[in-house]
């Protein structure tokens, strides 16, 4: 393995990982409003 092969991983990796993490915040962001959304309704 050649350095520059380790490199290119490591930036694929990484911009996978940001990739999942944008593609599931707004996931996550949606759960809590929805989460957040129904205590509104009910202050109990």
């Amino acid at each position: 393995m050649d350095s520059s092969f380790k490199a290119e991983t490591k930036l694929l990796y990484s911009t996978s990982l940001k990739t999942i993490f944008i593609l599931t915040s707004p996931i996550n962001l949606l759960k809590n409003s929805c989460l957040i959304t129904p205590s509104k309704h009910h202050p109990y």
